[in-house]
């Protein structure tokens, strides 16, 4: 089902990518959502996402509002 979701969405998309980049994109959006959620706080995940990336706190913040929006749409 998830595979036949990827090729829908990649359908809609312009095709500047290969499908296999794009697939593999979505599948590193949903590990990182899952991956959040694993955390108490959102402190918690923010200072994981600081760690990871070498970003400013402000960025992080942005990064993980954006990426609990989307977690609660999978």
């Amino acid at each position: 089902m998830l595979n036949f979701t990827k090729e829908q969405l990649y359908n809609l998309s312009d095709k500047s990518i290969s499908f296999e980049t794009f697939s593999d994109s979505l599948d590193r959006v949903k590990e990182l959502c899952t991956e959040l959620k694993k955390f108490n706080s959102k402190e918690e995940a923010i200072q994981f996402l600081m760690e990871e990336t070498k970003e400013v706190y402000e960025k992080c913040v942005e990064a993980y509002d954006f990426y609990s929006k989307l977690a609660n749409k999978l």
